[in-house]
């Protein structure tokens, strides 16, 4: 029994410890019921015999010149070195003073704390590559009062406040506690407390200003300060920890299996693109949970025999799934440390870090989340005791400069009544109060600290300015609300289903985000409109090629004839598949309307497709029969003069089958109908921007689906179509001199596409070019950076799948201050979604649907596909939804931005990687027309490829400079192979089949230079062995030649080893060849041999 309530107290979070024989108990908010607490009592005897023997007393150590430091020091120490973090490890806490302050018994409060402990007069020192703490000698005399006056100037007084926040501490010179007044006005004061967490931790802080009030209010009283003895000091405790490492082995085990194996990398969300050093720019959102929600998490957290903190976690786990997809989640927690009864009232770094790494799976439920969680965090705490930096040290885990190691997010729970601060509320003759500051730095992506308090929780959320917005943390805050209640309403429900999004997003995101009806007339069909047009513009110009015109009546009575041609020789029924099969030519244009006048679905063929490829086409449409230039020609030569019955359409019927790309090998057809064809021509006059212009270019081929706007967006609504040859077409002269002779005034293109014609249209003067409409491929970030230069041309960035019809949003480019892919086109709704078909909030990837008028009939002949990739709308009864594989979010103003494709997401390193992130990096640098960026398997490692079509100063290593300012190392690609052209499709796409194989000469090398001295020899030798190279020029650069974060800790490491100088990362970053990193080591060299003993640390130079 009694050991079964061990096990109790253990699951709940209760920590148990015997303070001067009296049993002292610890335990998060909500815990400690009467009934626990009267079951302790019961078994107080028995715990005080069980914890008492157990403990060793912590020794003295012998009085030296240095000491070891521990494990957690260390990391401090290299965080510092490595530079940039600007006072975000400054612990500090700001009291307001009410009264009159003694400036003499102020001084003496200081020189108590100060004699007391050794930690507010220690610093650091490297002796012979090895870290060491040193203790300055108490001196009284060095101890004064900086008091600054700020009366009547706030904005001295934020200069002070901030200076304090930012101060830096040299941690080779003691202190490393500042203290300093600011008077505001008379008798009223902010006491500034300042330490570096090198030397303390939070609980230190909280005791420090205990001690502070305590021994000042005895000095005002004339009394001697009543504290409790230390039984040792900091520098005690470390070199207790130094030895006890051996004994902390089989909880070092447990964290090496816990964390072994390929460790998972959370791919989170965020407003801002990451910087590629990591920052520590900060700022705090508060938020309070409503009553509601708290007492349903504290009554649930304890009827399934859970602390508040497990369910914190697991509510924490079960919402990063839903806004990662992540199954593996690493997040960190803080232990106190202080384990031992001799680290009560100790001012130093006692504070661990675990990290808490659940697995778990998207269907389990929220009660079976929670009790891996408690598990978890139970294995966890049974194993606590070890360093985190040992942990690190012996995971060897890659450094990533951009991240913090292991996690980016803390989880703390803090209970407010164990606060010692708050044990002290005024002074003699002064009142106290906590000081509300406004903080601005932030040691992980994000710190989330629960507050538990009375009948309230409340979160203090401490993120990332660099990389997260205010309202982005207000919405995760909430989000995080609505979770906890609905799983707690629901906790057999698997955790990927239940909703967090709150009522008014849902509403913004899957309705008022998709306001885009437009009345039309829904019974027409692509024929009927075309009709209706030929007889509004009868003797207009329809269709102009290679100088020949043919007018509306010319081109709808010669579909007439080929069409009544069609149906005297063919048993040609409604729905009919009928190819074309023909080279660009009126026509082309001609058989099209006439199959469709026939009731026939027309199905394109490319005239230069492999013969198995159409044969595959033919057969699997089962084509009635292929129009081809055989068939034209027969039919020009038939004299005889057939009736045409006219067919009678309906909107529901098939208008084209259009083949693309399968990922079975073989292409797939996708069916569109007239009523999609019609709702999408609804937007060619607004949306489409066509309504000022009436000269349109026809230069997509047939095969690719955005033709049918080209083509039936001009002969639907009574504008000249001017049809380019395919010689017009492979020639950039002839394109735009067909540009420039027939004043095209409206051009769509693939990226690819005009990527050949950009220079080109931009060193002609083509007065009539006044819209341009690029789709099909991710939108060029040169072109966007460079769309002032296309002035007087309307730029659309167009998006939509072949499924639903031609294009499905839009945005003007042109009056866009950010590139992203708009907003839906008319009777189109656009969706993100997760797996689940719930709504995704903003700035929450999912993928994303399409639904409305354009969502074509399906897949022919592949009813399984169809099923899989056209569901039924959730959200409209009656509707079906497109699944595009795309991966999007929503954009404020309810845009979209498109990230990639759900099957083009790469894993390199633990991260996961969108190849169309890295694509648009490289593209926005200007010596870059075009970039396809591909992996390469060598060995069993991923490597990055990048072809890059260059302008004509391309240069491949001021492009590599220049993508290490703006790319983490593992998003840099490995080689970069220069190409004279992306190779493209039939349907004017990329090739990646195309593309050349790398060869190891792609590796970007510098003339070799060899070794000019000693250092630089040794350099290569280090450089060689870890890059694993033969040869390595001088002039080399790492990144160029392989390296990554992980190799350079092993350069840096062994640089430390034979030259006694720490690398610092960023100069390495920005000189990162042997012959600059050699004069760094140099430098570095001379100026230790030169470098005098300093002159002992004075406290009054500082305090």
């Amino acid at each position: 029994m009694k050991k079964t309530f061990l096990q109790k107290l253990q699951t709940l979070g209760v920590s148990l410890k015997v303070v001067d024989e009296s049993l002292k108990i610890n335990a998060p908010k909500g815990v400690l019921t009467k009934e626990l607490i009267d079951e302790i009592k019961v078994n107080k005897e028995y715990l005080l015999k069980l914890i008492k023997p157990n403990e060793i007393k912590i020794p003295v150590t012998a009085t030296k010149e240095s000491y070891p430091v521990t494990p957690a020091q260390k990391r401090f120490w290299i965080v510092n070195k490595l530079g940039g973090e600007n006072g975000a490890y400054n612990i500090t806490t700001e009291l307001k003073f009410h009264g009159k302050l003694d400036e003499e018994i102020f001084s003496k409060t200081l020189q108590e704390l100060i004699k007391r402990h050794d930690s507010f007069r220690t610093y650091f020192l490297e002796e012979e590559g090895s870290l060491k703490q040193c203790i300055t000698p108490y001196k009284a005399e060095n101890v004064v009062v900086e008091v600054e006056d700020v009366s009547n100037s706030e904005v001295k007084k934020q200069v002070a406040l901030t200076a304090h926040y930012m101060f830096s501490h040299n941690l080779s010179q003691a202190p490393l506690v500042r203290f300093k007044v600011l008077k505001v006005e008379e008798e009223n004061y902010i006491l500034l407390f300042n330490m570096h967490h090198i030397i303390g931790d939070g609980l230190s802080m909280e005791i420090m200003c205990a001690e502070f009030l305590q021994i000042y209010n005895a000095l005002t009283k004339g009394e001697t300060p009543q504290l409790t003895d230390l039984p040792i000091q900091y520098k005690d405790y470390a070199c207790w920890l130094e030895k006890q490492q051996e004994e902390l082995e089989q909880s070092k085990s447990y964290w090496i299996e816990k964390l072994g194996g390929e460790l998972p990398t959370l791919d989170f969300p965020s407003v801002y693109k990451r910087p590629r050093v990591k920052t520590y720019h900060g700022a705090v959102y508060e938020y309070v949970f409503s009553k509601n929600c708290y007492e349903s998490l504290m009554s649930y957290t304890k009827e399934s025999g859970a602390s508040l903190f497990m369910g914190i976690m697991a509510a924490m786990n079960g919402l990063f799934y839903q806004y990662t997809n992540a199954t593996d989640i690493i997040l960190g927690t803080a232990v106190a440390g202080r384990h031992h009864t001799d680290l009560e009232n100790q001012i130093g770094l006692f504070l661990n870090t675990l990290p808490i790494r659940t697995e778990f799976s998207e269907t389990l439920s929220f009660e079976e989340l929670l009790n891996i969680q408690k598990e978890t965090l139970i294995q966890a705490y049974k194993h606590q005791k070890v360093p985190f930096d040992v942990i690190v040290d012996a995971l060897q885990i890659p450094r990533d400069v951009s991240k913090s190691v292991l996690f980016d997010f803390m989880v703390i729970l803090q209970n407010l009544q164990n606060n010692k601060e708050e044990q002290i509320e005024s002074l003699e003759g002064i009142t106290i109060e906590k000081y509300k500051r406004e903080k601005k730095f932030s040691q992980y992506d994000s710190t989330f600290s629960f507050i538990a308090q009375k009948e309230m929780l409340s979160i203090s959320v401490e993120y990332n300015t660099d990389i997260y917005s205010e309202s982005f943390i207000k919405s995760l805050s909430t989000h995080l609300e609505n979770f906890i209640i609905n799983a707690i309403q629901s906790p057999k429900e698997p955790i990927k289903t239940i909703p967090y999004v709150s009522a008014a997003e849902e509403k913004q995101f899957l309705f008022d985000n998709n306001q885009t009806a437009q009345s039309y007339d829904k019974s027409q069909t692509v024929v009927s409109l075309f009709s209706e047009t030929v007889k509004r513009k009868s003797n207009e110009i329809a269709l102009v090629f290679e100088g020949k015109e043919f007018t509306y009546k010319e081109l709808d009575l010669q579909s007439n004839k080929l069409a009544a041609y069609l149906l005297s020789s063919n048993s040609i029924e409604k729905e009919d598949r009928i190819g074309i099969q023909l080279q660009r030519s009126e026509w082309l244009i001609i058989a099209m309307l006439a199959i469709m006048k026939v009731g026939a679905a027309y199905v394109p063929i490319d005239p230069d497709y492999p013969k198995e490829r159409v044969t595959y086409i033919s057969q699997d449409s089962q084509c009635k029969l292929i129009v081809d230039a055989d068939f034209i020609q027969k039919f020009s030569e038939d004299k005889n003069v057939y009736d045409f019955p006219k067919v009678i359409l309906n909107p529901e019927n098939l208008m084209y089958v259009m083949y693309t790309s399968g990922s079975t090998g073989k292409p797939k057809g996708v069916m569109i109908e007239h009523q999609n064809g019609v709702s999408f021509l609804q937007n060619v006059e607004e949306q489409l921007a066509f309504k000022n212009y009436t000269t349109i270019a026809a230069t997509t081929n047939v095969v690719f689906d955005i033709s049918f706007l080209e083509i039936f967006g001009a002969l639907c609504t009574g504008r000249k179509m001017v049809l380019f040859s395919e010689n017009q077409l492979n020639n950039e002269g002839l394109f735009i001199e067909t540009m420039l002779q027939n004043r095209i005034e409206v051009l769509q293109a693939t990226p690819s596409r005009f990527s050949l014609l950009w220079e080109a249209i931009l060193n002609t003067s083509l007065p009539a070019f006044k819209l341009l409409l690029i789709g099909g491929e991710a939108f060029p970030n040169a072109l966007y950076n460079n769309r002032k230069a296309f002035e007087g041309i309307e730029i659309l960035n167009v998006y939509g799948p072949t499924e639903a019809t031609v294009w499905s949003t839009y945005l003007n480019v042109s009056k866009s201050d950010n590139l992203h892919i708009g907003k839906p086109l008319a009777n189109e709704q656009v969706y993100v979604l997760s797996e689940d078909l719930l709504p995704k909030p903003q700035w929450i990837k999912g993928e994303l649907y399409i639904g409305g008028d354009g969502v074509g009939r399906g897949y022919l002949n592949q009813d399984e596909l169809t099923k899989e990739r056209f569901i039924e709308n959730p959200f409209k009864k009656g509707k079906r939804l497109y699944k595009t594989g795309d991966v999007a979010r929503w954009l404020p103003n309810g845009n979209i931005d498109l990230i990639g494709r759900v099957d083009n997401q790469i894993k390199i390193r633990g991260h996961r990687v969108e190849l169309g992130e890295i694509e648009q990096a490289i593209a926005k640098e200007q010596e870059v027309s075009q970039v396809v960026v591909d992996v390469y398997t060598k060995d069993t490692s991923k490597l990055l490829v990048a072809y890059i079509v260059p302008n004509a100063k391309f240069d491949k290593k001021r492009l590599q400079a220049q993508l290490k300012r703006v790319l983490p190392n593992y998003m840099l690609p490995s080689y970069f192979i220069e190409i004279d052209q992306v190779p493209l499709n039939k349907s004017g796409k990329i090739d990646r089949k195309q593309l050349p194989k790398i060869q190891e000469s792609d590796l970007i090398k510098e003339e070799y230079i060899a070794p000019a001295n000693e250092i630089e020899k040794q350099l290569e030798t280090i450089w060689k062995e870890v890059l694993g190279l033969e040869k390595i020029g001088t002039l080399d650069d790492f990144f160029a030649l392989g390296g990554d974060s992980l190799k350079f800790i092993k350069i840096a490491n062994n640089i430390h080893k034979v030259f006694d100088v720490e690398l610092d990362i960023n100069e390495f970053f920005l000189n990162s060849n042997i012959q600059k990193i050699a004069k760094e080591i140099d430098f570095n060299i001379q100026l230790k041999k030169s470098t005098t003993a300093l002159p002992e640390t004075k406290f009054e130079d500082i305090i």
